[in-house]
């Protein structure tokens, strides 16, 4: 771009001095009559007719002399000459040359100067002189005062075509200086780390590529940014999550072990817990080899591994925590279950609502306020049923996540109530339980619907029942 903008003043400066130099004489006749350059002209052909009345006009072929003409020759300054002809013949018969043509060097700029002014003057009609012995003579005026108007009109020419080379230049030179400036600042904005200012255009030149390529890279940066900061948030709440996962089997395990080391249980009820605490450590094994599969509720892919499983596998489960919290103190009456349906899930993700949902209990629950299930099945929502309810167990919040990816089945509704602590408001929570909670039913195509009405909460998990039990057995 810089190299055609100097192309194109070039183009435009040598051609326009070329037409000044070419019109200097038709300057000159606009000039000659202004003050600094008007000599006297019509004077000086007056004086000369008047002091010729006092000489003889030589006759042709004399040899003369511009000193018998004194009166005259002091008429004429150094850039004036005159020539006299004879007007009836019409021959030559004197002249007086002007001391600036007698000096002046061939080739150089006077000379050229001398040339184009002399052609006008030549060609301009003559004077009539009346000289005293009678005779008239054809008076030629040769006049150089124009070297006075040359070298200014030359100085102003030269001047006037660098302008108009060097303007163009100097603006787009202005220009991209401009946009290397406000490409500094747009550096020292993103060295400071505001990446979300757009870096302004800045042409289509290499500097307008430059901007152009350091925009794409804030964009880049930026979302490097954040990402790595998606990614630490994600891992800081697989962390948490994992943790929450864990901590709570590990109680449960805990919990039963500290029961069979108090002893005056049966052998059959000391076997039976000693099978929960295996299930629980083959839990826990499960979850820690899992853990390395996807990032739990913050991982976008993750893929739950499906299964038949019947609505016996949810009794089971229920029953097993509705026992552990009875020996935590709580009080729960096992409802009746229904022995027919079947969900098609992932077994572990499902034992992970159930365990999250009563450590929930565990933490916030009112032992003095019997905890309710409910688990039934029922005929899928009626549309437009949807709600949303805003919920909280303690300082969690939720709402419900809608109506099941497939309306047209029958659901198996499970629901589980219990009181608040009134002192659960000074108890932090991350919300990490019911958010695995919401993101495993959500995976399995299942609402939940978590409310809050005073001091009494409730949660229920509507999940799609298959249409046949593959196993009508006894569940083992």
């Amino acid at each position: 771009m810089f190299s055609l903008i100097m192309v194109c003043s070039a183009a435009i400066a040598v051609p326009l001095f070329i037409f000044l130099w070419n019109h200097m004489w038709d300057a000159w006749k606009i000039a000659q009559d202004l003050p600094p350059f008007d000599w006297g002209k019509e004077a000086l052909i007056k004086q000369i007719r008047r002091e010729a009345l006092h000489y003889d006009l030589p006759a042709y072929g004399d040899d003369v002399d511009i000193s018998d003409f004194p009166s005259i020759s002091m008429l004429l300054d150094d850039k004036t000459g005159v020539s006299f002809y004879g007007e009836s013949d019409g021959y030559y018969r004197l002249s007086f040359y002007p001391e600036t043509f007698l000096h002046s060097q061939y080739g150089s700029v006077l000379q050229r100067a001398l040339d184009i002014a002399s052609v006008p003057s030549i060609r301009e009609p003559p004077y009539t002189v009346r000289f005293g012995n009678g005779e008239v003579a054809a008076l030629y005026l040769t006049d150089y005062h124009c070297i006075a108007f040359i070298y200014p009109y030359i100085a102003v020419s030269a001047l006037l075509c660098i302008a108009v080379f060097l303007v163009p230049v100097l603006l787009y030179i202005g220009s991209r200086i401009r946009s290397i400036r406000l490409l500094d600042r747009e550096i020292a904005l993103m060295a400071s780390g505001d990446l979300s200012h757009p870096v302004p255009p800045a042409g289509y030149d290499e500097i307008g590529s430059l901007g152009a390529g350091l925009n794409q890279l804030r964009i880049a940066l930026s979302s490097n940014f954040r990402q790595e900061e998606e990614i630490r948030k994600s891992n800081q709440d697989l962390i948490t999550s994992m943790s929450h996962d864990l901590r709570t089997p590990l109680t449960i395990l805990n919990g039963y072990l500290e029961v069979m080391r108090l002893g005056g249980q049966s052998k059959e009820r000391q076997e039976e817990y000693m099978g929960r605490c295996i299930q629980k450590v083959s839990d826990i094994r499960e979850l820690t080899d899992r853990m390395f599969e996807y990032a739990l509720v913050y991982e976008v892919d993750e893929t739950p591994e499906f299964k038949e499983l019947p609505v016996r596998f949810f009794a089971r489960c229920l029953t097993e925590n509705l026992d552990y919290i009875r020996l935590a103190g709580f009080t729960a009456k096992t409802p009746e279950f229904p022995q027919s349906g079947v969900i098609s899930g992932d077994e572990t993700m499902l034992k992970r609502v159930f365990t999250n949902i009563f450590s929930n209990i565990l933490k916030y629950g009112d032992k003095r306020t019997a905890v309710g299930l409910i688990l039934s099945q029922a005929p899928p929502p009626a549309p437009g049923s949807s709600r949303s309810h805003a919920a909280r167990t303690c300082d969690m919040k939720k709402t419900d996540t809608g109506l099941p990816d497939h309306p047209d089945k029958a659901v198996l509704r499970i629901q589980i109530s219990n009181g608040i602590r009134e002192d659960c408001s000074g108890i932090a929570s991350n919300q990490i339980g019911l958010k695995s909670v919401q993101k495993i039913i959500r995976l399995h195509h299942g609402t939940v619907l978590a409310e809050k009405e005073g001091q009494r909460f409730a949660v229920t998990l509507t999940l799609p029942l298959s249409e046949s039990d593959p196993d009508p057995r006894p569940d083992r």
